[in-house]
């Protein structure tokens, strides 16, 4: 069975932050994504690395910022 995937924008309102933050968490290497798409990137993320920055996170102190903590986790 396949794993559920989720766009940034859901993984981003379920967080309560915006979109973007969550583009430069994937480019900093927070937030594992897939990317899909030659010219234009659409990134997916799975649910089970959705799960694993949700448990890992304190989104009220870091909305907008790049999590230190979660760097570290890789």
């Amino acid at each position: 069975m396949a794993e559920t995937m989720y766009t940034p924008k859901q993984v981003a309102e379920a967080l309560g932050v915006s979109d973007q933050t969550i583009y430069r968490w994937i480019a900093a290497g927070i937030l594992q994504a897939t990317a899909r798409g030659l010219v234009k990137k659409r990134y997916l993320i799975s649910a089970c690395e959705f799960e694993r920055v949700r448990r890992e996170g304190n989104y009220e102190d870091f909305k907008g910022k790049v999590m230190p903590a979660l760097r570290s986790a890789r």
